[in-house]
């Protein structure tokens, strides 16, 4: 006589069988919080399901400084992402916790982790970062740039101003130098001359 899960089973390969696909029936059971859910630590884990949805395998562990915990093992009902699989491998880079799922009986017992390596394409100008001592060095250059660039302003506008208005002299001065430059001029003789006259206009003042 036929038992039910046999029957179950045999009904489950003959679909597998005509939809060209392997049918998973039975996954391996693993819990490791078994005791808080109240569970079977582990074991074989018949899979059910609706007849029009598929049922996988999957398995969940922790990496721990190179060592690899288990976490949970089972059946996984009709996710897109276990169709034909039949190996048990995560793909994710440096999941916290690396998942995986597969088709077939005991797929899970196995499982593997082959992280999919991103390929970059290469720009058609690709940009050469800049070390950070020339960024310093810019920073420290700008600011005195500027200060010597205002220095020359200013003392260019100084001498500018300086040569299109020279000193003027004040009357005192200007009546010393004329005289000084007179003086100059005149002979020893006649400057004598000169001063005896305003001496001998001193002495003998004019009678109208």
């Amino acid at each position: 006589m036929i038992s039910q899960m046999d029957k179950f089973r045999e009904d489950g390969l003959f679909r597998g069988a005509i939809l060209g696909r392997s049918e998973t029936q039975e996954c391996i059971y693993y819990n490791a919080n078994w005791e808080k859910d109240k569970t079977n630590r582990s074991g074989i884990e018949p899979c059910y399901g609706d007849k029009d949805k598929r049922r996988h395998c999957f398995a969940t562990w922790k990496n721990i400084s190179g060592s690899i915990e288990i976490v949970k093992q089972g059946c996984w009902l009709d996710d897109i992402n276990c169709y034909d699989r039949n190996d048990c491998i995560e793909k994710k880079d440096s999941p916290e916790v690396f998942f995986c799922c597969c088709e077939g009986n005991m797929c899970n017992e196995r499982f593997f982790y082959f992280p999919e390596m991103e390929v970059t394409q290469p720009t058609s100008n690709p940009v050469t970062p800049k070390p950070p001592l020339f960024n310093t060095l810019l920073y420290s250059l700008v600011p005195i740039m500027g200060i010597a660039v205002i220095v020359l302003f200013s003392f260019w506008m100084y001498r500018h101003h300086k040569l299109a208005y020279p000193p003027v002299l004040v009357p005192t001065q200007a009546l010393r130098a004329d005289v000084e430059r007179q003086e100059k001029l005149l002979l020893p003789e006649e400057l004598n001359g000169i001063i005896m006259q305003i001496k001998g206009t001193k002495h003998f003042p004019l009678s109208i």
